[in-house]
């Protein structure tokens, strides 16, 4: 049996989040790895979500995009994030701090962006609530 291929959306699309911790969240999807694992901001500035990986499956595409031209995502891999994860168990300050430094420079970024659009902004920074029977 064929299975269904789903093509991946368009880098810069606004993708709502499914799992737990920022479940009804709206994040945009800044590139995808070679795990196929999406890298996604908020950006924090706005609605409090860090830069982090999430799984496709649990991610639904809007029709909202950002232009994404000029924004260099050449250290972000998962590779990085790998490293990250350990660097946080290990309590290794210097790497955590060389991502929240990479995650401004990011959201300052995106928020010049998104700034520009009033609407943009808006629907950002709300949430969707997910009643028990949605699922």
């Amino acid at each position: 049996s064929k299975k269904n291929i789903i093509k991946p959306p368009a880098l810069g699309s606004v993708l709502v989040l499914l799992s737990e911790k920022y479940q009804g969240q709206k994040v945009i999807l800044l590139k995808i790895t070679n795990s196929g694992l999406f890298i996604v901001s908020g950006p924090f500035l706005i609605n409090g979500v860090s830069l982090r990986r999430v799984n496709p499956r649990y991610t639904l595409p809007t029709g909202a995009k950002v232009n994404l031209e000029n924004l260099d995502l050449s250290n972000f891999d998962d590779t990085y994030f790998k490293a990250l994860s350990r660097s946080k168990k290990n309590r290794k300050e210097n790497v955590v701090f060389s991502h929240r430094l990479r995650q401004f420079f990011v959201d300052r970024f995106l928020s010049f962006k998104i700034k520009k659009n009033f609407f943009l902004n808006a629907y950002l920074k709300t949430n969707i609530n997910f009643s028990p029977f949605f699922y």
